[in-house]
């Protein structure tokens, strides 16, 4: 059984390395502000599952089916490819850091939905 703990290293995977100081800093501070020190097994937090899935895996595995043809499926990862880059850049919680309106109208994920 997972508590909203686990949710972090989920966090992490799908909000990239763009977003992990601004988590970091988070969890160090709540770790100084004692909220972990009642909870049991507190240390398993900050293990990140390693075969935890991608976010471009999890949409990919949601969005295709077995019988798909290997070709669709290859197309359909490298657009889930680009879509998890665009989203992770849309996803940067520190302002300063995150990409604006007209940066990300200018993504390779928005000019391809243009041209679609």
């Amino acid at each position: 059984m997972c508590d909203k703990r686990c949710l972090v290293p989920q966090y992490y995977r799908a909000i990239g390395e763009a977003s992990a100081s601004w988590l970091l800093v988070h969890l160090i501070n709540a770790v100084g502000d004692g909220v972990w020190k009642d909870w049991p097994d507190s240390e398993r937090f900050f293990y990140v599952y390693p075969d935890m899935p991608s976010l471009e895996q999890i949409m990919l595995d949601d969005f295709s089916r077995e019988d798909d043809d290997p070709s669709e499926r290859e197309v359909a990862k490298e657009k889930f490819e680009i879509l998890g880059r665009y989203l992770r850049k849309m996803l940067i919680i520190d302002a300063k850091d995150r990409p604006d309106t007209k940066e990300l109208l200018k993504d390779e994920w928005v000019q391809e939905q243009q041209d679609e």
